[in-house]
């Protein structure tokens, strides 16, 4: 798993020549000479983190180790391979952990930062954005799914323990009892008093003036950073968005602003993340403003802070380079530049790092959350004996097969008083979701890829495919799909989706991430047309007999992340998006659509006749919905989830719901 440093300079093949560093120095010279580090890739340099005398940083699906002792010149000890791009670092004791976006969260034994080495890993409900640790739980920002906690008292067995319901957490950082949440498009930052696991809850929100993020507290003060442009409806400022906001936590049920400092207006909307650091016991406070590069931050006087220097990098025809994230050491800056210069140490004499210090960790850690089903619900619940997600469902004749991510495959009956009961598991020891192609089941298997077995008193293997990773980045399958009784789809939750016969022979690729990669439906139409929908952008139709042939878009309406897709009667797809049902074809790509109904949200299943379940996995709702008469479809019920419902499916007319550490939702 380990990469030679040679190997690694000679992957990176991009020279440092291409591009120019700038420093501005506003109030004094502050910042001086920059050095790039040798022995770290230059793409994808993502994360960087100090901890003593050790550096750590991610880049190029690696995790490397640094000797930080001469702080200028850190010298290159070991590097760790991993899947996906390193976001954030934490660091405590001797574990490091990666949130890794699509491949979740790494972590690895640094007793030794010359030979890192794997612990486990843990794959968390959405994309593992933003970590941090305290005590014995691991703190994950789960984008719309909020914030998960981790019971990591046994780093090579972490065991979920609770979801937290936030926004669209970005970043988390904890203090004292008080985890805090950097809330993206919502612009604020979310409050939790984690300081019992059995009795967490949302204290406060504060509102930001631009798209949050980064997040850090240091003494009395909270700081956060934003970026982004302003969102709608948001006080303007000079940095339209961009910049850094102080807060007073004193009083800890409701933070108090004190102050804000604004940045350029640099915009784009890719890298659009933003990192925070304080240094010299809160005097200076450090930026990552990605495209707008760093800055740091005057803060003496927190009602007055002041941009005292900043730092840009950009590429040889003169664009930005973005700065992705930041590190605090003695008389020097780390910073990730995240192409052609990758990590770079910035002399800066006067700076200090700080001294975290968490304060009262996180008790009752081994509580775990029951994600109850209440006995008025619609459904009864099936959860597997461990504490795993049910992720995905599909069903043949009389049985039910579950993906229980860790405990692999269930496969499952309804007894003789309508109850579901386990009489079987697959022979995979990961399994993410699960598909049926005609006589078929397919299984998407993590690390192992995607495979199909035929369906029996047993599961005989028929084929596999492990080769996602075309470009040494992505070996992670996630969710699968059967368009027909020939074809297989396949997401890695980065790289759209893939197209296989139903013996795993591999016809092209679609789409993009990262993301949730469940945009696609059921099924294909007779013809072989085979829509998914994309956020902000339309739906994108491929033919499953002629991938190669490339997608064809269509806007007749805009649908949104929140939505889903499902195959209809007459050749047609349904998709609720903003409340409304659309439905529409092939036949009638470019047309304008109109929506119709009233309360129609999440991903849609079809019953063949006259009914429509939906599951709304970011608010957390199943519902039910007369379509009948499709012109005027009709919302029957709605029913609240403890757990995040995703695809479901019918089977002899009952809804089946995979929701997470609820289990799977049998309707009644």
């Amino acid at each position: 798993m380990k990469r030679l440093l040679l190997f690694i300079l000679a992957l990176s093949g991009i020279s440092a020549l291409a591009a120019e560093t700038k420093v501005e120095n506003y109030r004094s010279q502050l910042l001086g000479e920059m050095r790039e580090v040798e022995g770290v890739a230059k793409k994808y340099v993502m994360s960087v983190c100090l901890d003593g005398n050790t550096l750590y940083c991610g880049a190029e699906h690696s995790i490397y180790a640094l000797d930080a002792t001469e702080a200028i010149s850190p010298k290159f000890l070991s590097s760790f391979e991993i899947y996906g791009y390193v976001r954030q670092i934490a660091v405590q004791d001797n574990y490091l952990y990666a949130a890794c976006r699509e491949s979740g969260v790494w972590i690895l034994d640094i007793s030794d930062p010359g030979n890192m080495k794997l612990v486990s890993r843990y794959d968390p409900v959405e994309l593992a954005t933003g970590i941090d640790v305290a005590g014995d739980v691991m703190f994950l920002a789960c984008r719309q799914n909020g914030v998960e906690m981790v019971d990591v008292s046994n780093p090579s067995k972490p065991t979920h323990i609770r979801h937290i319901k936030t926004a669209e957490s970005q970043s988390v950082f904890y203090c004292d009892g008080i985890l805090y949440s950097g809330e993206w498009a919502d612009s604020w930052v979310t409050s939790i008093d984690a300081r019992d696991m059995s009795d967490v809850k949302i204290l406060s929100t504060s509102p930001l003036q631009g798209y949050g993020d980064g997040v850090w507290t240091y003494g009395h003060y909270l700081y956060a950073a934003t970026g982004h442009n302003s969102p709608s409806g948001k006080a303007s400022n000079a940095g339209d968005g961009h910049g850094l906001e102080i807060f007073d936590v004193r009083d800890k049920t409701a933070p108090k602003h004190i102050s804000r400092v604004d940045f350029a207006k640099v915009y784009s909307s890719s890298m659009d993340y933003w990192t925070v650091r304080p240094a010299n016991n809160g005097k200076y406070i450090v930026c990552a403003d990605t495209f707008n590069g760093l800055y740091v931050v005057d803060a003496s006087h927190p009602a007055k802070p002041i941009i005292a220097s900043r730092f840009t990098a950009t590429d040889n025809e003169g664009k930005a380079l973005p700065i992705t994230s930041v590190a605090v050491g003695n008389g020097v800056i780390y910073a990730t530049v995240h192409q052609e210069v990758g990590l770079v140490a910035i002399k800066c004499q006067k700076i200090k790092p700080v001294v975290r210090d968490r304060g009262r960790l996180p008790v009752n850690t081994s509580y775990r959350y029951p994600y109850k089903t209440s006995e008025t619900s619609h459904f009864v619940s099936w959860k597997p004996s461990g504490r795993v997600p049910v992720r995905g469902v599909a069903a043949k004749d009389s049985l039910i097969f579950a993906a229980c991510t860790y405990d692999g495959l269930a496969i499952l009956k309804m007894d003789d008083n309508g109850s579901p009961v386990q009489i079987g598991r697959g022979p995979m020891e990961y399994a993410s979701d699960v598909a049926i192609c005609g006589e078929l089941l397919v299984v998407a298997e993590g690390f192992g890829g995607v495979a199909v077995y035929k369906i029996g008193v047993g599961l005989e293997e028929v084929a596999r495919f492990n080769k996602f990773n075309f470009d040494g980045s992505h070996g992670v399958c996630f969710w699968v799909f059967a368009p027909d009784a020939e074809h297989i789809v396949a997401a890695t939750r980065y790289h759209g989706y893939y197209y296989f016969t139903k013996n795993l022979k591999y016809l092209g690729q679609a789409g993009r991430g990262p993301g949730w990669d469940k945009y696609v439906p059921d099924a294909a139409d007779s013809q072989g047309w085979y829509p998914r929908i994309q956020h902000k952008a339309g739906v994108f139709w491929t033919n499953i007999n002629d991938v190669a042939a490339g997608e064809k878009k269509d806007a007749g309406f805009i649908p949104t992340l929140y939505d889903g897709i499902c195959a209809y009667k007459d050749d047609s797809f349904i998709t609720c998006t903003k409340g409304k049902m659309y439905v529409y074809s092939h036949n009638n790509v470019g047309e304008s659509k109109i929506g119709v109904g009233d309360n129609l949200y999440g991903a849609p299943a079809w019953d063949r006749g006259g009914r429509l379940g939906l599951t709304a996995r970011i608010s957390r709702c199943v519902s039910m919905a007369d379509i009948s008469n499709d012109n005027a479809p009709k919302v029957l019920w709605n029913e609240s989830c403890e757990g995040f419902p995703e695809i479901a499916t019918f089977w002899k007319g009952r809804l089946l719901v995979p929701c997470g550490y609820q289990g799977l939702l049998i309707e009644k």
